[in-house]
């Protein structure tokens, strides 16, 4: 099952990633360079020239830095030991695994990842996360072909997981026969669709120049 935790880097405040810092044994230089690049920052907007007053920033988007990584994967680290199932993370993308040995028992594994859930979501609200159960999805991988017994639903906070045949892991998408046909199907339509406006561009402004910006900024 893959969880999606809403706007998860805005959620952490700064003093959550000093504690985890202190609490994992960073001190020290380390500790202070990182409080030190968190602590006293504010922003201000600018429009038509006035300027608003300076406020005080508690949470930021740190997402796009090695260091905002590094803070959020060492913030939730202590998710996985809570569980009784595999957590497996990569910054905010989540997913938990949990094994059913066999057909018979699909109605007895599913209370496993549903009391699993129920951790999640205490120790979202603990940790000042928030879960989105509308975006979280549950996922089968199976060679069973016996329907019966089907898998109980998965219950996120008051919400059934929806069950879907297609996820995607970071930037690839997988089916339930570990088949990538999905995700080459997605590429294959989107280069479609980019080599017909390079086409039409081709035929209507017939410009080398503007044809090759056209093709690299594609590429980038």
């Amino acid at each position: 099952m893959q969880i999606y935790f809403s706007a998860a880097f805005d959620r952490v405040s700064y003093s959550g990633f000093l504690y985890k810092l202190r609490d994992a044994g960073f001190g020290c230089a380390v500790f202070d360079v990182i409080a030190i690049f968190l602590g006293g920052r504010s922003q201000r907007i600018v429009v038509d020239g006035l300027r608003s007053e300076n406020v005080m920033v508690i949470f930021d988007d740190l997402q796009d830095s090695m260091l905002g990584s590094f803070l959020f994967l060492l913030y939730t680290s202590g998710l996985p030991i809570i569980l009784e199932n595999t957590c497996v993370s990569y910054l905010d993308d989540s997913s938990f695994l949990a094994e059913v040995p066999e057909t018979s028992s699909r109605v007895s594994a599913v209370l496993s990842p549903n009391r699993d859930l129920v951790r999640i979501c205490d120790w979202c609200k603990r940790k000042g996360m928030q879960l989105n159960p509308m975006k979280t999805k549950a996922w089968v991988i199976s060679r069973s072909r016996t329907l019966a017994p089907i898998f109980p639903h998965l219950v996120l906070d008051g919400t059934v997981v929806e069950r879907v045949t297609d996820l995607k892991f970071l930037r690839f998408i997988l089916n339930t026969k570990l088949s990538f046909v999905s995700h080459i199907r997605l590429i294959a339509a989107s280069a479609s669709s980019k080599v017909e406006i390079l086409r039409k561009v081709v035929c209507l402004l017939g410009d080398p120049v503007l044809v090759s910006r056209c093709f690299r900024s594609f590429l980038c």
